[in-house]
């Protein structure tokens, strides 16, 4: 049976299309599906007339059946073809008037987000120029020269060592170390190495042997801590407060098309038909852009349908005394699994971003070669070509030279 199902899936497949299937035809197929038990609430003769169609003969069945069908296929075409209009809908917040609570919202993430780095840079500063520009290890070498000279031998400071054992426990909690603390430290044993001979003093060497794991150990934390959530501000929000989108789908586009624009100079939304025609041209790259274009938009169509089928069935539901209960249930299932899709869309979409900017990599120097200009020989080149053409494409504007080969 299973073989049977699969084989006319595939001639779907080919007779209408993967995209449509998957961001058409399926999700209304479903919809349809989970709305036979709320039918029963709404119309209650709904079996019998059932029964009806089952008395027919087997000419009329098949039409009936077919008429379904296809009312369910032409549904499943209007979704597929809104499709990038409603991923706009979901991008700008839905509804409207909620839109500046939503700005809010995001805006105060970022606040957060910026606040967090600011939080964290001087730390990181501190860090870099303490740790590893080898600030710390040139003034203990010093202090060790100092003490071999002075000859102590007495005993290492209970507080070093202390603090010594304290950064251990946050290496050994995987925690970070802060600056503070490291300094603190760092002083101690400066104080240590220039009162004493670390060379016939054990305890002492392997204090510093220690605090230079230790050192690079949190500045290797802090760098790593500093570095994800700035990418993640990167990626996640546009590169102006004023710029921020209402939901996170609109930020990460934003953000991404920000990126494109710093790095090469280039509008993205100008210049990606040129460089989507390269890609798709490359059969192992065309796979893998269509696939991931292809989740974003299944996601999007799963959104929509789950936004337009519980507002549908709530309205009858509403006029036809459906029940406390299955109105409770959509009501409240159907907003969740809208959310759920949603949430799996900005997923998708940052994977897609991904493979966009893979492409922008790969094909953009075909795109200058196809529009007749001269390949740039390096990075700043390249970005006064890219902002050039941008000028040109949006303003009609421009005093670009053309190289003909």
């Amino acid at each position: 049976m299973f073989d049977g199902f699969g084989a006319v899936l595939d001639r779907l497949q080919g007779l209408l299309g993967k995209s449509y299937l998957l961001t058409g035809f399926f999700p209304m197929l479903l919809a349809a599906l989970l709305s036979l038990p709320l039918v029963l609430l709404v119309a209650p003769e709904f079996p019998y007339s059932v029964q009806d169609a089952l008395d027919l003969s087997t000419g009329k069945q098949v039409l009936i059946g077919f008429c379904l069908l296809l009312l369910v296929a032409f549904l499943g075409f209007v979704v597929h073809v809104m499709n990038s209009w409603f991923r706009r809908r979901i991008e700008s917040g839905i509804v409207p008037f909620i839109r500046p609570w939503l700005v809010g919202v995001q805006k105060a993430r970022l606040h957060g987000m910026q606040d967090e780095l600011n939080r964290r840079r001087p730390d990181m500063v501190n860090y870099r120029i303490e740790v590893r520009d080898g600030n710390w290890e040139n003034e203990l070498r010093a202090a060790r020269v100092r003490g071999r000279t002075a000859g102590g031998s007495g005993p290492v400071q209970q507080a070093t060592l202390d603090g010594i054992d304290a950064m251990e426990r946050h290496r050994t909690a995987n925690e970070e170390i802060a600056f503070e603390e490291a300094e603190r430290t760092f002083g101690l044993v400066r104080e240590d190495l220039e009162n004493h001979d670390a060379d016939a003093l054990t305890d002492l060497n392997r204090a510093q042997i220690r605090f230079r794991e230790l050192a690079a150990y949190a500045y290797d934390q802090a760098d790593a801590r500093f570095r994800r959530l700035n990418s993640a501000r990167q990626s996640q929000f546009p590169r102006s407060a004023a710029g921020v989108g209402p939901t996170a789908l609109a930020n990460m586009t934003a953000a991404h098309a920000d990126g494109i624009l710093a790095r090469y100079g280039m509008n993205v939304e100008l210049f990606w038909p040129e460089i989507q025609k390269f890609a798709a041209a490359d059969q192992s790259f065309k796979d893998g852009l269509e696939e991931s274009k292809l989740r974003v938009d299944f996601a999007v169509a799963m959104a929509a349908t789950a936004v337009v089928y519980t507002a549908v069935w709530l309205v009858l539901l509403l006029l036809g005394h459906g029940g406390r209960l299955a109105i409770c249930t959509v009501a409240i299932l159907g907003p969740l699994v809208a959310i759920i899709f949603c949430e799996i869309a900005v997923w998708n979409t940052q994977a897609f971003l991904s493979t966009v900017s893979t492409a922008i990599e790969l094909y953009r120097f075909q795109v200058l070669a196809a529009l007749h200009c001269e390949l740039p020989a390096g990075a700043n080149a390249e970005r006064a070509l890219w902002t050039e053409l941008t000028r040109l494409a949006e303003l009609g504007d421009g005093t670009l030279v053309y190289h003909h080969v």
